[in-house]
């Protein structure tokens, strides 16, 4: 067993309760990280380039879980596996560091084994030193190729929320007339994910006409801000950085015939086609079971996939 003070790298199934998560969940929200999916890396702009190379096609997975399991460790571990040995180890056999790599080794135990060694001395040490290896190797995200950016915890509500808003908004469009949701507006959007005076305290029906105007207001501008919150939060993740809403420089990142290509690809509905989120739950966390309501609504269905995502428990 790890001594209190190690820390593991989260499993696939405790991924899900940090940002790890949100940052695969924004990352397959890009627009422009599918596209350059589809062009296997063909692209203008060297950052998004980079994000491809290091994740990865995150849509040919089938699971968000089968992902961290491949690349996980080489992307947000450290580059390798460090120890903390108490004392050296024998014959002068070395357990290298960072520093000491050219390029990084992700989830290995890196050792320099001096030449010439009797072979059974190499396999005694050998032996020794991988049993300190899975008692003290550590989780070191501090020197990872991608690392989570420091945010202030009441900033870091809105990821959720942004995300669902965005959700929302597409599902709406794509519902069918008859439906409930496909005549909300930023108010009744809002108000279904609380935003606002709502998660603090219950409406009043007593309200002046005054006063539920400026509430209705209030919650469209919020689910306004939630919007373009999770704007920022792609083009910030598409270069590799998360969670951030600061601005980004755009570089132009698409040839004239592949932003014809792009263009006809939403068209025909290849980019978040009718039925996405679902998929994108099922990508996200699966096996996940929904109470069902019989002959539920295709309004019903949509918002039941978008609470089951704001319903995740997080330790961040």
């Amino acid at each position: 067993m790890k001594p209190p003070s190690a820390v593991a790298f989260p499993s696939a199934r405790e991924m899900r309760s940090t940002l790890y998560f949100w940052w695969l969940v924004y990352l397959r929200s890009s627009l422009d990280y599918w596209w350059i999916c589809q062009e296997k890396g063909k692209c203008n702009d060297p950052r998004l380039v980079k994000v491809w190379k290091d994740f990865g096609n995150l849509f040919q997975y089938n699971s968000a879980l089968d992902w961290w399991n491949d690349r996980g460790a080489g992307v947000f571990d450290n580059p390798q596996t460090e120890i903390d040995l108490f004392a050296p180890l024998g014959s002068g056999i070395q357990v290298l560091r960072d520093e000491d790599l050219i390029a990084p080794q992700p989830g290995m135990l890196c050792l320099a084994v001096p030449f010439p060694m009797d072979l059974d001395q190499v396999n005694a040490y050998f032996s020794e030193t991988w049993k300190n290896a899975l008692l003290l190797g550590n989780f070191s995200p501090k020197s990872a190729k991608y690392q989570i950016k420091k945010f202030d915890c009441k900033s870091k509500k809105t990821i959720i929320t942004a995300f669902q808003a965005i959700a929302l908004e597409r599902c709406k469009l794509q519902t069918a007339d008859g439906e409930k949701i496909n005549h909300w507006g930023c108010y009744e959007m809002g108000s279904y994910l609380k935003l606002g005076s709502q998660r603090k305290r219950p409406e009043k029906s007593q309200d002046s006409p005054k006063a539920a105007v400026k509430k209705q207001k209030s919650i469209r501008s919020l689910f306004c801000q939630n919007k373009e919150s999770a704007a920022k939060y792609i083009s910030n993740v598409e270069i590799g950085i998360f969670p951030s809403t600061k601005e980004v420089e755009m570089i132009p990142r698409w040839s004239s015939s592949q932003q014809s290509r792009l263009d006809q690809a939403k068209i025909n509905g290849s980019w978040q086609s009718s039925g996405w989120l679902g998929k994108e739950l099922d990508f996200m966390l699966p096996n996940t079971l929904l109470v069902v309501p019989i002959n539920e609504s295709e309004s019903e269905a949509v918002l039941s996939k978008i609470t089951a995502f704001g319903d995740l428990k997080s330790n961040y």
